[in-house]
């Protein structure tokens, strides 16, 4: 039995349900590799067996172990060519690219199909490991150009209704701001605030965060001794009343 064995979505998919894990999180776990083999045998070859009679069939037949770790061990090579640091991470656009960390390739194949319209065949038993960060931003800009589209047009439509005291105020994000657009402002506002710090450190030579903390310490360190001197002013008053009240 020398089947050609293929690492595809649909055994990503079955990897997932199996293991419980994103299948971008796999580690080097004896058991995980084994399960993603064996995942890859079933999706590749249509061969239907459960996970033990697998285990048994490979233990039993050393030729086929070796035919299928070698072709798996030539694919990873393979797609690690195509593999980025920077894959699936919020980028300077506002883009969503999915850094290598844990992401469902579940998730991104239903994305693919049901919001995007791929091909569900070519999507679950052709396409390469490789071509889903490419096929999924793809998909994900020309979704997000569409609703832009479909905004923009709503709000020339509504602009001969908008007094013009507000007209200039009124901007088609302001209409309706989506998520991808307030993450970015989120984004451009903590990466303006860090400028603006930095600046800050330049001028006077000290770290803005340090002095924040300090002055915080130095409230606290006063408030306290204000509250020490604050019981001894009225412990000396009441003193003072005491001893008044027995010189008359």
């Amino acid at each position: 039995m020398k089947e050609d064995i293929k690492i595809t979505m649909k055994a990503a998919m079955m990897f997932e349900r199996l293991t419980g894990k994103n299948f971008t999180g796999i580690s080097d776990d004896p058991e995980d590799i084994e399960t993603l083999v064996y995942c890859a045998f079933v999706c590749s070859t249509g061969i239907l067996m459960t996970r033990s009679s697998f285990d048994y069939m490979i233990n039993s037949d050393e030729k086929l172990l070796q035919h299928i770790t070698h072709q798996i061990e030539n694919l990873n090579k393979f797609s690690m060519q195509f593999k980025k640091t920077d894959m699936f991470t919020e980028n300077e656009q506002g883009g969503t690219n999915e850094q290598d960390v844990d992401f469902s390739l579940t998730d991104a194949m239903n994305t693919l199909i049901f919001d995007y319209g791929l091909d569900i065949d070519y999507v679950l038993n052709k396409m390469d490991m490789w071509e889903v960060e490419c096929l999924y931003r793809g998909a994900q800009e020309h979704f997000r150009n569409q609703m832009e589209d479909k905004r923009l047009w709503a709000y020339i439509s509504m602009l001969p209704h908008i007094d013009k005291k507000h007209a200039k105020s009124f901007t088609p994000s302001k209409m309706m701001e989506f998520p991808w657009e307030k993450e970015r402002n989120r984004k451009e506002q903590e990466r303006k605030l860090e400028i603006e710090k930095k600046k800050m450190d330049n001028i006077i030579g000290l770290n803005i965060d340090e002095i924040i903390a300090n002055g915080k310490r130095g409230t606290d360190d006063s408030t306290g001794r204000e509250g020490v001197s604050g019981r001894d002013d009225e412990t000396l008053g009441n003193v003072g009343i005491g001893e008044t009240g027995n010189s008359e």
